[in-house]
Formats: structure tokens, C-alpha cells, sequence
């Protein structure tokens, strides 16, 4: 279970990565756990000047991701529709998310 990355060095410089979030027994619905391994993920990578594409992934074959365990996220309320990050989310993991846009 987790985030694994996966860097493939392009011979005209640069490197792709493959994020794949691993958390197939349960569909890799995303828990804070796993919400924070991703945004550690996407901050590094966004960091790195040399990379050129991101592939996201999801484990197991039958979904990207399946939502979200609401049992991680105690008194948490639903956000306005096209909310794309909650208003908690800090500055460099929306500079890291939205760059990978």
C-alpha cells in the first residue's frame, strides 16, 4: 500500500515518472495516509526541473481511484461542486498539483 514512483530517464533529456497509487484491496480509495504520500509524491516531483511528463496510475486493474475512505475523514463537510482541493490544502502542494495540471 502506498505511492510508488518510478523514474524513466528519456534519452533526449529529462525523466518520465510513473506515480501509481497502490491501495488496490480497497479500489485505492484515498485516505489521509494516502493523501499525504501523494501530495510528498507530487511536491518532489513538481520540484525537479528535469521531468517532463507525470503518468498517474492506479494498482490492480479495476480502478484509478474508488474515492475516498469517509471513515478517515471525521467531521470533515463536502465541499462546494468544482472544488477541485480544500481550502486547507497549503500553497506548495496547490503549486505542485496545479503545475502537474
Amino acid at each position: 500500500m502506498g505511492v510508488g514512483v518510478v523514474r524513466e530517464d528519456r534519452p533526449e533529456g529529462g525523466f518520465v515518472a510513473r506515480v501509481t497509487i497502490d491501495r488496490a484491496a480497497k479500489l485505492n480509495a484515498l485516505d489521509r495516509a494516502l493523501i499525504a504520500e501523494i501530495i510528498e509524491a507530487m511536491t518532489a516531483l513538481a520540484a525537479d526541473p528535469d521531468l517532463r511528463l507525470a503518468v498517474v496510475t492506479g494498482a490492480g486493474g479495476r480502478a484509478f481511484v474508488g474515492g475516498a475512505t469517509s471513515t478517515s475523514w471525521p467531521g470533515s463537510t463536502p465541499r462546494a461542486p468544482g472544488t477541485l482541493l480544500p481550502p486547507s490544502t497549503s500553497a506548495a502542494t496547490r503549486t505542485a498539483i496545479y503545475r502537474l495540471r
